[in-house]
């Protein structure tokens, strides 16, 4: 099948004029000031027109619960939450290393550290 019409650049931006993005219209909330998307209600105190519709206590305390629910019943399966350190514990030893000035790989090829009980010679 043959192409039937050529469009020209013009007709093509017309045409995708209108495909840009929007901003989203925000609102500031009547009762905590938080901004809101209009004809919401807010996500922070949970009224709309100044009205309670929506109990935001509630939700968060029920979402507590679940959450101690779920790390209960992986307790149960034996499955234990992994034992994260303090990411400011491993950013200290990562200082640590760059202050000494080596990787663990750049002293394995200077031959500073010791592979399984044998002394790696660095290479001439």
């Amino acid at each position: 099948m043959t192409v039937r019409m050529r469009h020209t650049r013009g007709h093509t931006r017309n045409r995708r004029s209108h495909h840009s993005l929007k901003e989203p219209r925000l609102s500031n909330c009547v009762n905590c000031g938080f901004a809101h998307l209009r004809h919401r209600a807010c996500e922070n105190c949970g009224t709309y027109k100044g009205k309670q519709v929506i109990d935001v206590e509630s939700k968060i305390e029920k979402k507590a619960q679940k959450v101690k629910r779920k790390e209960k019943e992986m307790e149960e399966m034996g499955m234990k939450k992994k034992n994260t350190d303090n990411p400011l514990k491993e950013e200290k030893k990562a200082q640590k290393d760059a202050d000494q000035g080596m990787t663990s790989k750049a002293k394995e090829r200077k031959g500073t550290v010791d592979l399984k009980g044998l002394s790696k010679q660095p290479e001439k």
